[in-house]
């Protein structure tokens, strides 16, 4: 029988590390799906990257436990989504490793973002049990932070989400970010993400439409498997959405979430 839960993360400041360029350390503004395993196998005490280095497994601990979960993420549009940014700049000395060499590092972070996470398991699973038992408790093994241990995260509003539905709509307002299929010319004549009114409204709700290349995998080497994500706060077809391998669409407690 398939179970879902959902609970909030939230922290001061978030960074996670695009691979793109080591001139300025950029940031992806939805969290890569390997990250959110990792916070869950922080949470339970499952081993990560560093251990799967140095004892030469082929992946980490918390990724072969927790890799056949589905995850929706929905950030929250309360802090201004898709959050301010600040460039943090410092050098590489530091008193336990002092080098004649002085590397200034500039690094993008992210100011107070915060999401709704959602964890759908199809069967019966003991970390999946497990972990519903630690974040009840607000309890972790490790301690789980927002891309960097600089930015402990907090959690919060736990559901176990009893009614869960299909979707059998073929539009809707989707309450995640989806992964999107689109042709090359779509994505270059899209912005990265806008904000704007809608002028035939009453309401000062501002809408958005936001477009990033997540990472969903990693590939045989650990290194990211990119998709395109979108998030909009409006009616979409969902015939432009991926579904079949890549995700899913469930209804919990009346919202479309998307799972991949």
């Amino acid at each position: 029988m398939a179970r879902v839960i959902s609970f909030d993360v939230k922290a001061d400041f978030g960074f996670f590390k695009k691979p793109d360029t080591n001139k300025i350390y950029l940031t992806y503004t939805i969290p890569p799906k390997p990250l959110v395993l990792g916070i869950l196998g922080a949470v339970i005490g499952l081993k990560g990257l560093k251990e799967q280095y140095y004892e030469r497994s082929k992946l980490p601990e918390y990724y072969e436990k927790l890799r056949n979960l589905k995850i929706g993420i929905s950030p929250s549009r309360e802090n201004n989504f898709p959050f301010g940014n600040i460039v943090n700049v410092y050098n590489s000395n530091n008193s336990y490793a002092y080098s004649n060499s002085n590397t200034i590092i500039r690094e993008q972070i992210l100011i107070k973002p915060s999401y709704k996470i959602y964890v759908h398991c199809e069967d019966q699973n003991e970390y999946f049990d497990k972990l519903v038992e630690f974040l009840k408790s607000r309890t972790t093994i490790f301690i789980p932070y927002l891309g960097k241990n600089d930015f402990p995260l907090e959690f919060g509003n736990l559901v176990e989400h009893k009614k869960i539905e299909d979707v059998p709509e073929q539009k809707g307002i989707i309450e995640s970010i989806h992964l999107f299929n689109s042709s090359q010319e779509d994505l270059y004549a899209s912005p990265r993400f806008f904000i704007s009114k809608n002028p035939d409204s009453m309401s000062t709700k501002e809408s958005i439409e936001f477009y990033e290349n997540i990472p969903v995998d990693y590939d045989n080497n650990l290194f990211y498997v990119l998709k395109t994500a979108r998030y909009v706060d409006k009616e979409i077809d969902f015939s432009k959405i991926s579904l079949h391998e890549e995700g899913r669409l469930i209804k919990v407690d009346g919202k479309i979430i998307y799972l991949y």
